[in-house]
């Protein structure tokens, strides 16, 4: 039994032994990190603005966070100049030589990422998370999602409430609900989404006539407190709280 037990025991010719195959494992982890560093570097190459862009998420601000802030508000300025969705994002109300450029970057060019206006709106963190379980139903904001789409629709949102009517309105709605500041711009922000994510599948310039006729066509219930709005001030004059 013991001859059996050593010939079952002994290695085979062609097996590897233990050194060989941890040599292989690590040329194999080489080839791969090599790998992974080229096609990091490759990306990075093609996508420096949405690089930059990523990187501005950080809490931590340094001097090296402002300049690359400040160099990535610059590329994107002279892209955005070059753009041939210029126009659109130039007819955003409020949105100006600061917002439009960050728009047109979150968004970028590549139409078929965002299939639905619900994949920007999740990717992005503005669009809310339900859940449900038997009879109750708990609804609040999603907490992961890139920094600088998240903070770039939800400060376009607020800065159109000074410029657009319906904006106004709706933000007025939304405060008198009972909600917060901030509840109230990412509601507002949501359908912003819905309506830019339209005219930039279709490669439209966004005209506030046009949505307004609509509101009316479907009775809204904003239509009557547009004529109450004062453009250039915020239909709520409290102090805003964090929510």
């Amino acid at each position: 039994m013991d001859i059996l037990f050593r010939e079952r025991s002994t290695p085979a010719q062609n097996q590897p032994t233990a050194s060989e195959s941890a040599s292989k494992c690590s040329e194999t982890d080489d080839e791969y990190k090599t790998y992974i560093e080229k096609h990091v570097c490759l990306v990075a190459r093609h996508m420096r603005i949405s690089q930059a862009a990523v990187n501005l998420g950080s809490h931590h601000r340094t001097k090296e966070r402002d300049e690359e802030k400040w160099q990535c508000d610059q590329e994107m300025a002279q892209v955005f100049a070059q753009h041939a969705d210029r126009d659109l994002f130039q007819s955003l109300p409020g949105a100006g030589p600061v917002l439009a450029p960050r728009l047109l970057a979150a968004l970028g060019s590549e139409r078929e990422r965002f299939a639905r206006a619900a994949n920007l709106q999740c990717l992005s963190a503005i669009a809310p998370v339900t859940k449900q379980s038997g009879g109750k139903c708990h609804v609040h904001r999603r907490y992961l999602g890139p920094n600088f789409l998240k903070q770039s629709f939800h400060e376009y949102a607020q800065e159109s409430i000074l410029h657009s009517r319906w904006a106004a309105a709706y933000y007025g709605q939304q405060r008198k609900k009972g909600c917060g500041h901030h509840t109230s711009v990412r509601a507002l922000a949501y359908k912003w989404q819905r309506i830019l994510w339209r005219c930039w599948q279709s490669r439209t310039p966004y005209q506030e006539e046009i949505y307004e006729a609509a509101l009316r066509k479907s009775r809204s219930p904003l239509v009557p407190l547009l004529d109450q709005i004062e453009l250039g001030k915020s239909p709520v004059k409290t102090r805003t709280k964090k929510s």
